[in-house]
């Protein structure tokens, strides 16, 4: 197996106008604000150092009702954005010649830790996408190329098949589902205010108890005891009337859902 080190270092933002991201003119909204400029495809929500790993495994319930005021003066600028995946979505903690980007046919592997404390590498994997595969697009791509994706029901690999529809079939959206680790019946994925990695005052959305994201056929994920979640982008437009597509912090990367 192939043992490399991923480090949590500084990503920086393309530019501004989320995620993760974490997205269409009438999608391009972040807490109120109307986005004018169309970024490249290359934007991503920066580490903030702390060692936390932002949206995966925190212990936050959602905040809907995140206010949308004035930001007193805060500096926002490195909030979660809108993004546009026409070309590709981010894929955390790559290193490959093409970048930090997974092409859309492909999916995003982040596998666990390694015992010694280092990071198995993170990879772009080719192989069907469907909400019953979840961690199987990953697992036989590692199989077959000698890579690793190791099992650890306490602390799993994230499987991120999709930013939001464009990288799905025809008749699927995306969805994020909550991680196989968070067993509680009161353990669900959820987006809420993160006033931890970000000043309070910017109102900045994170995405808590992720497991990663699939493609699930029909407009609507699925809901039962841990519902999941939409996902939008500024490319993808996807989103019910009433809703808007809302920018979030996704294990490193700018995501949107319909909110």
């Amino acid at each position: 197996m192939q043992l490399h080190m991923r480090k949590l270092g500084f990503f920086v933002c393309g530019t501004a106008l989320m995620a993760g991201g974490l997205f269409a003119a009438a999608c391009g909204t972040d807490n109120g604000t109307t986005t004018t400029t169309v970024p490249k495809a290359d934007g991503a929500t920066p580490n903030k150092g702390d060692g936390s790993v932002k949206g995966d495994g925190g212990d936050v319930t959602p905040d809907d009702d995140a206010s949308t005021g004035d930001d007193g003066g805060a500096d926002c600028s490195n909030v979660p954005k809108l993004r546009d995946t026409t070309k590709g979505f981010r894929c955390s903690f790559l290193q490959a010649d093409g970048g930090a980007y997974c092409a859309n046919d492909t999916t995003c592997c982040n596998p666990a830790n390694a015992p010694d404390g280092g990071h198995y590498a993170t990879y772009c994997a080719s192989g069907t996408k469907s909400s019953t595969a979840v961690g199987k697009v990953c697992q036989d791509y590692a199989t077959k190329n000698s890579l690793d994706w190791p099992e650890d029901p306490a602390k799993p690999g994230s499987e991120w098949q999709c930013a939001d529809k464009n990288q799905c079939g025809a008749g699927q959206v995306c969805c994020m589902y909550t991680g196989s680790q968070f067993t509680a019946a009161t353990d669900k994925v959820n987006i809420g205010t993160d006033k931890k990695n970000y000043p309070a005052a910017c109102n900045a959305l994170s995405a808590y108890k992720a497991g990663g994201t699939h493609c699930v056929t029909g407009n609507q994920c699925p809901a039962g005891d841990k519902p999941e979640i939409k996902l939008c982008s500024l490319s993808d437009d996807n989103c019910a009337t009433g809703t808007t597509c809302t920018p979030f912090a996704g294990f490193y990367r700018d995501m949107g859902y319909c909110r």
